[in-house]
């Protein structure tokens, strides 16, 4: 067991590297070591009553994480008052119907709250031994200054989910869309792609790779299209999107290649700004066009004759 300055200076190279699952489990190991105890994990809040384990070290190895039912544990108070739980002795006495208390042979427990940065509640560090332990709660300063830590670390995993799904929503959104949608960098290489674009190349996945669209489109559509961007760019421009009719003429591999009405936004204008292409093949009505300009002048060859 190491003095409470050198457990946080063990604590921090070990876990200073790390985030997402990895920190968890290092900071996990570490605590255990570091602070003596046989056992430590770290939980985030499932629900009203159950707490599930980001990590769990017992004497050093790596358990399985899971789910379980708080109640009538000394992690219940440290959840639901937020407050600081410590048996130095005798824990196994005061929640005789924790189970799992007895199956580690545990004598006694610390377990700080977990706060996140709006005040609420979202997890809890605890550590726990087959001894007893120093009737001061050696460690507690170590366990909330990681406590901060671990909390953060866990809001920002969130933040990060919460972006993913926001991302998967909009994908689908985009791939119910009957115009092709391409998003791209400002210099042209390719990011996403909706399920219309796909079809329009006939089942390719252009976006593989993230290739430069360039490559799909000619040298005078790429001039139109770069000009277009960098107007938008601009100082000087107040508009958030540029019409181009029949300006893009995207090159497919079966030698048939496509006339399309292209409009290009732009989603925020710094650095890494997002252009967003849509586009629909306009092939079929300028066949439809040119079908009519011969039938007019047909019609008009007849009227002559007559």
């Amino acid at each position: 067991m190491l003095s409470e300055e050198k457990a946080i200076k063990v604590i921090l190279e070990g876990t200073v590297s790390n985030t997402g699952q990895e920190f968890f489990d290092a900071l996990a190991k570490t605590m255990s070591s570091a602070l003596g105890y046989s056992h430590a994990w770290i939980t985030e809040i499932v629900d009203t009553y159950h707490l599930h384990t980001m990590a769990l070290f017992a004497n050093g190895k790596r358990k399985e994480n899971s789910i379980y039912d708080m109640r009538g544990t000394p992690c219940e108070p440290v959840i639901v008052e937020m407050s600081v739980e410590h048996h130095a002795d005798n824990v196994q006495k005061i929640y005789p119907f924790d189970k799992s208390l007895s199956e580690f042979g545990a004598r006694s427990y610390l377990g700080v709250p977990m706060v996140g940065c709006k005040g609420d509640i979202v997890g809890h560090l605890a550590l726990l031994d087959e001894k007893p332990t120093q009737s001061e709660a050696h460690g507690l300063s170590v366990l909330k200054i990681f406590a901060s830590r671990a909390g953060a670390e866990l809001e920002r995993i969130y933040a990060e989910r919460q972006v993913k799904m926001q991302q998967e929503l909009t994908q689908k959104i985009l791939d119910t869309a009957m115009d092709c949608i391409i998003t791209l960098d400002t210099n042209l290489k390719i990011r996403t792609i909706n399920q219309s674009v796909v079809k329009q190349f006939d089942g390719k996945d252009i976006s593989k790779n993230n290739p430069n669209f360039s490559s799909f489109i000619d040298h005078v559509s790429t001039k139109k299209l770069q000009g277009a961007i960098n107007l938008l760019l601009s100082k000087e421009n107040t508009e958030d999107h540029i019409w181009l009719p029949d300006s893009l003429k995207l090159i497919k591999k079966n030698g048939k290649d496509i006339i399309a009405d292209v409009t290009v936004s732009l989603i925020e204008k710094k650095q890494d700004s997002i252009i967003v292409i849509s586009f629909r093949d306009v092939n079929e009505r300028i066949e439809g066009l040119k079908r009519i300009e011969s039938l007019r002048l047909e019609q008009q060859y007849l009227k002559e004759e007559l």
